[in-house]
């Protein structure tokens, strides 16, 4: 490793300062779209996040709303009509 270190360096020295600027240029370029993948990544997770939760809830308070129905409905008295 620190071979290839020492080759990477010796060849960043001889390389024109115009195609070092290059270099640095496509780098933050590269930096600047890592940056904005993570950011649509994590924008993405947490929407995704949200829907599912708000779907989860939805069900759940469903689930809750029939069971307090049935469980209404089995303790009161049953009216007769006549």
């Amino acid at each position: 490793m620190p071979s290839k270190i020492v080759v990477i360096l010796a060849t960043l020295v001889t390389i024109a300062p115009r195609m070092r600027l290059g270099l640095y240029l496509l780098e933050e370029v590269f930096v600047v779209l890592v940056a904005i993948a993570a950011m649509l990544v994590l924008t993405s997770s947490v929407a995704i996040g949200l829907v599912l939760f708000s779907n989860g809830a939805r069900f759940g308070f469903l689930w809750l709303k029939a069971r307090f129905i049935r469980m209404h409905h089995h303790f009161c008295p049953r009216q007769t009509t006549g």
